[in-house]
C-alpha cells in the first residue's frame, strides 16, 4: 500500500477563479502524485490557525521549562499558562441568562494569538529567572517572514528544493 499524500495549498478566489499563492510549491506537491491518480479536492475558507510546529514547541520546550521553574509537571505548567494567558470566551447561559466563562484551549488560537501566547510564556520564564529559547533556536521553525532564522532557512531550502512551504 502506498503512502497517503495530502496536498494543502493556499490561494484566493478572484473573479470566481482559484489563484494559487505559491505556484512553485503547488507544482512540487502535485508532482508527488501518480499520473492519472484519482484525487478529492476540497476548498474551504482559510483558517489562520497556529501551526503544529508551534504546538510541538510548546509541549517539548516551553511547558517543561515552565514546569521545572515552578516545580510543577509539564501538564500543570500548560494549565497554568492557559489560565494566565489565554482569554476565555464569555457566553450567556440559555437557561439562566447568567454569564458562562469558557476557558479556551491552545488549539483554538490563531497564529497571531499563538505567537502572543508564546511571548507571554517566554516572559513568565524570564520573570521566574529562567530562559526559554525561541522556536527557531529550538529547531521548531516558526515560519514567520519577520524571523531572520526562518525566512533565510525557508528561502535557502526553496532555492535548493529541499523544503517546500508557502512563503
Amino acid at each position: 500500500m502506498s503512502e497517503k499524500i495530502e496536498l494543502i495549498i493556499s490561494g484566493k478566489i478572484i473573479n470566481k477563479k482559484l489563484i494559487i499563492n505559491n505556484k512553485t510549491n503547488y507544482q512540487y506537491q502535485i508532482n508527488q502524485f501518480q499520473e492519472n491518480q484519482e484525487v478529492d479536492v476540497i476548498i474551504r475558507e482559510r483558517k489562520n490557525q497556529r501551526s503544529k510546529n508551534m504546538n510541538a514547541y510548546w509541549h517539548a520546550v516551553c511547558f517543561p521549562i515552565i514546569g521545572e521553574l515552578m516545580g510543577e509537571t509539564s501538564a500543570e505548567a500548560k494549565a497554568i499558562c492557559k489560565a494566565k494567558f489565554i482569554l476565555p470566551r464569555v457566553k450567556e447561559d440559555p437557561m439562566t441568562g447568567a454569564e458562562l466563562v469558557i476557558q479556551r484551549g491552545s488549539s483554538e488560537l490563531d497564529s497571531s494569538e499563538g505567537w502572543k501566547f508564546t511571548q507571554a510564556i517566554m516572559s513568565l520564564a524570564h520573570f521566574l529567572n529562567g530562559h526559554i529559547p525561541t522556536p527557531c533556536e529550538s529547531g521548531y521553525f516558526c515560519g514567520r517572514r519577520e524571523c531572520d532564522i526562518c525566512f533565510s532557512q525557508i528561502k535557502d531550502n526553496l532555492e535548493n528544493e529541499k523544503y517546500h512551504t508557502p512563503i
